[in-house]
């Protein structure tokens, strides 16, 4: 009877720390792809999925029902035809709760997509990156053999590119068109545009409708005595998280019992907690060839911050359990980010913080912090080379010692009794940072975190560890009239923003996102108002003129951040 009692006040006593996700893993949207025609379009939707077949349903903007599918894991791909133009079409698959989820949203309109820039995936994205590396083959006979990629996400983005979303007059199917369905006048010496990577840009977590939707994982059993109890839960969405770690004892002898969770740890960690932000000026010359376009620098402002709730708790009150002898607890909680700018291979370490708070009673504390840069080092280089580099080592050294030196925030924090010990602080603050790069060299901004937490104690004793934290990143490219006129950009910003804390919210980091947004004269639209999803992008100007009139445009990429709504009608 003791025994159920002990295990039922502990789930009781982690509840009210933990919160974790239900699991019901939704589906991860990879490439949404749109390709028209003189009297329809198609559009291919690409998404992993955690189950064996996914029920999928498609509406239009008015909630009705376009048709319903089921995609198999192995195929990973919804294929539609046919599509009526002019719609706003919602695209809802199943999590594996049997859930209805908003995937993805797009729309039918002849002409250009997004104003902003051309949205692309990841796969695409690092596809062109090795375009721009290169000066020998044209743009589309370049891509014409990159059967890694579906022919109509390539397709798609020619059209979009070199034809500004001009129909096709023909319809080849699933067959790469000839090279002449993409001739453009021999007269433009200069093509150049915005390309942005639109979907996975988060690690964990997936891009959903508007809202960053967090990766869960728990643990829980005894610590090698059947009265040692612990149990993990953690949520994450990019490096946003929230981590809780409880442990408790009754009568379980002198031995120090314990439990760590540490994301430094590739046997742990789920992933690295990540966000980025990639951008590409891609310019090509008649021959569609990457080089000969006279076009100057393109100027991207970044805001990007990353908060953290760290909280530490010991006692050693408990009715539940009666036991003499000495009693000792102890709780640790501690979070590393960092911010990183990715351009011509190479890393340039631009800001980085750590964080402690422990709680201690009966035992030694040892004041040190268990992170170190080598650690984030490691995890950076892992997820960046994909662990097949000759000189990694060296890196890995290089990187290192970068981090140590743009530590601007670095906080210990330790309590030596029974009691609590918690603190709220930016780990990393970077507002209106200016980066300027020259066509065809693609730049990314790569924002990190890790966490370590540990929890235990001796004979009797309950431990809490968690760590709450928040994230944005926001950029701004400016409009840029300067001759000549194919060299032109229209003014746009994007963000991605996650929080967890009570505090450090996902509102709160919006705002932040918004204030930033806002740093330069768009008028017409209250920017210190809330954005209306945790990602997505706007533009602010029309034909290259700098400044606003009337309301921004580009609706759908702010209202795709709407969170999940009715389905209407199916």
């Amino acid at each position: 009877m003791l025994f159920v009692l002990q295990a039922f006040l502990f789930l009781i006593s982690f509840g009210a720390y933990a919160q974790p996700d239900s699991g019901c893993h939704p589906p991860q949207l990879v490439s949404v792809n749109v390709v028209h025609y003189l009297d329809y379009a198609k559009a291919l939707i690409r998404f992993r999925t955690p189950k064996l077949s996914t029920r999928v349903l498609v509406q239009d903007e008015n909630g009705n029902a376009f048709g319903e599918y089921h995609v198999s894991r192995s195929s990973g791909q919804l294929y539609l035809t046919n599509l009526p133009q002019n719609r706003i079409f919602t695209v809802w698959a199943e999590d594996y709760c049997g859930e209805m989820r908003t995937l993805a949203r797009f729309e039918t309109f002849p002409g250009v997509d997004y104003g902003g820039g051309i949205g692309v995936s990841k796969a695409m994205f690092e596809v062109l990156e090795e375009f721009m590396s290169q000066a020998d083959e044209g743009l589309v006979s370049f891509l014409a053999h990159r059967d890694e990629l579906p022919v109509l996400e390539r397709v798609a983005f020619l059209q979009q590119y070199l034809l500004d979303g001009e129909p096709f007059m023909q319809d080849y199917g699933q067959q790469w068109p000839p090279e002449a369905v993409f001739a453009v006048a021999d007269t433009e010496e200069c093509r150049c545009k915005f390309v942005l990577q639109r979907t996975q840009n988060v690690e964990a977590g997936s891009l959903m409708g508007g809202t960053i939707v967090p990766f869960p994982q728990s643990s829980s059993g005894d610590l090698g005595d059947p009265d040692a109890l612990y149990e993990f839960a953690g949520v994450w969405a990019g490096p946003a998280k929230d981590l809780s770690l409880y442990t408790q004892g009754c009568r379980t002898g002198n031995g120090h019992f314990e439990y760590s969770f540490d994301e430094s740890n590739e046997e742990q960690a789920i992933s690295a907690n990540h966000a980025e932000l990639a951008y590409a000026f891609l310019c090509i010359n008649y021959e569609q060839l990457p080089r000969g376009c006279a076009c100057a620098d393109k100027c991207v402002y970044l805001g990007s911050d990353y908060l953290t709730s760290l909280y530490t708790e010991i006692t050693k009150d408990a009715g539940w359990c009666v036991t003499i002898g000495n009693k000792a607890a102890w709780a640790d909680a501690e979070d590393f980010a960092v911010l990183i700018k990715e351009e011509a291979d190479s890393l340039e370490v631009l800001a980085a913080g750590q964080a402690h708070v422990s709680a201690y009673a009966e035992v030694t504390a040892n004041p040190q912090f268990w992170l170190a840069p080598l650690n984030i080092a490691q995890l950076v280089l892992s997820d960046w080379l994909s662990g097949d580099s000759t000189n990694f080592n060296v890196l890995l050294e290089n990187l290192a010692e970068a981090i140590k030196n743009m530590l601007s925030v670095k906080a210990w924090e330790h309590t030596g009794t029974w009691g609590i010990k918690d603190k709220r602080t930016a780990l990393i603050a970077v507002n209106d940072r200016k980066f300027c790069f020259p066509p065809n060299h693609p730049v990314r901004f790569h924002l990190y975190s890790a966490s370590w937490l540990r929890s235990g104690g001796k004979r009797k004793w309950r431990s809490w560890a968690s760590v709450r934290s928040a994230f944005q990143m926001s950029a701004v490219v400016h409009a840029d009239a300067t001759p000549p006129e194919a060299c032109c950009t229209d003014q746009f910003g994007n963000w991605m923003a996650k929080g967890f804390d009570e505090l450090f919210n996902s509102e709160y980091v919006l705002s932040k996102a918004a204030a930033d947004l806002a740093l330069w004269p768009w008028d017409g639209w209250n920017f210190y108002q809330p954005l209306p999803g945790e990602y997505g992008e706007l533009m602010y100007s029309i034909g290259c003129e700098p400044g606003l009139q009337g309301p921004p445009i580009g609706w759908l990429q702010a209202q795709a951040g709407q969170q999940d709504g009715d389905m209407g009608q199916t």
